[in-house]
């Protein structure tokens, strides 16, 4: 196991960076996905929302995360991260 996934995932079980929307605000998704690119072979070009969602989520799922963004039952415990469980 790679000493920076786990250190990902522990970030992600008890830091503030716990959804997506706490980690990238509205205001920065809107201007990613509004404005053109200004330079090389994109120029001008946008990053559809849409898109950017579906590489999102895909992320989260690759990374054993919920579609929140915070790290899955089945990750804490195959990184020994246990003691992160909520029990609510």
């Amino acid at each position: 196991m790679g000493i920076m996934k786990k250190y990902c995932t522990l970030l992600r079980g008890k830091s503030c960076l716990c959804t997506m929307a706490e980690e990238r605000p509205a205001w920065q998704w809107d201007l990613l996905c509004h404005q053109p690119m200004p330079s090389g072979p994109l120029k001008g070009q946008y990053i559809d929302p849409e898109e950017l969602q579906e590489a999102v989520n895909l992320y989260y799922e690759i990374s054993g995360w919920s579609k929140e963004g915070k790290p899955t039952r089945g990750k804490l415990v195959e990184m020994n991260l246990e003691w992160l469980i909520d029990e609510d």
